[in-house]
């Protein structure tokens, strides 16, 4: 499944991957409690707490900073829910002062064997 969001915003290219760039803009966009985990160069690894459908939880995610000025994120796979989830936001400019920004992000459900995902 391919899962696209995209908007527009009234701010510079430059302004809008400043914000992008800040790991409190990155938190904001995760329910629950969100905490950076690890940071290591241009990475960095966010945990997720969660209550879904009555359950406690917890999403990994690995997002990485890219020189264009957008992001790259993965979750990392623990077989439950998620098989895979990738994807990216992309900036782009868009007449005097407008971002376009837009995300994609792919995931395949487990198999109903409840085998996990490969390492």
């Amino acid at each position: 499944m391919k899962m696209e969001r995209s908007f527009t915003a009234s701010c510079s290219f430059d302004q809008a991957s400043d914000a992008l760039g800040q790991e409190d803009t990155l938190l904001s966009l995760f329910p629950g409690k969100t905490e950076v985990v690890d940071r290591s160069g241009d990475r960095i690894t966010t945990r997720t707490h969660y209550t879904a459908l009555g359950r406690q939880g917890t999403a990994t995610f690995h997002i990485d900073y890219l020189m264009d000025g957008g992001i790259r994120f993965e979750k990392v796979c623990d077989g439950n829910v998620w098989k895979s989830l990738a994807g990216r936001v992309e900036l782009e400019d868009r007449h005097d002062r407008v971002v376009y920004a837009e995300a994609i992000g792919h995931y395949l459900a487990p198999r109903r064997s409840g085998r996990r995902c490969a390492p």
